[in-house]
């Protein structure tokens, strides 16, 4: 597996190298190796299935890339680095349901509000329930308020 990367290929002369583990594309000898770390990326594929389907031979070879120790530790990181990175433009999506007045807007703000408040651990009492709704109910007061203030400048 180092063989795919122009890093490994270097060292051992060998031609095949197909991919940088660099963060960016990076040029060597006026050939110019992509990074497999920006095609990951850009793929924004949390299942991998599309990213392995697109720039890979199978999937046995992304399991040996991504279990080997050489990238192992990079590999977590990019896991890590593309889930935030999904989730904060879910997030954003979700907001913008909250504040657009549509049928789902409260049912978007109700689960941010319990999610970055942390009160969705366990099974919530009645009166969390309560001061759910309430600080929901004034959360999207307060955002339909900025919206309609925003719209007007």
């Amino acid at each position: 597996m180092k063989g795919l990367f122009i890093e490994w290929a270097k060292i051992s002369e060998n031609p095949i190298a197909v991919y940088t583990i660099k963060r960016q594309d990076y040029e060597v000898d006026g050939i110019l190796y992509p990074s497999l770390y920006r095609l990951y990326m850009e793929t924004e594929d949390v299942t991998e299935a599309r990213f392995v389907e697109g720039y890979l031979y199978d999937w046995d070879q992304w399991n040996s890339i991504a279990s080997s120790s050489y990238y192992r530790d990079e590999i977590a990181r990019w896991r890590t680095e593309l889930k935030a990175k999904v989730l904060g433009r879910l997030v954003d999506e979700l907001i913008k349901d909250a504040t657009s007045g549509s049928k789902s807007s409260k049912s978007s703000a109700k689960f941010l509000v319990e999610k970055l408040s942390k009160q969705d651990k366990g099974r919530p009492t009645t009166a969390a329930v309560a001061t759910t709704e309430e600080k929901t109910s004034t959360i999207v007061g307060e955002i339909a308020r900025d919206v309609k203030r925003l719209r007007l400048q």
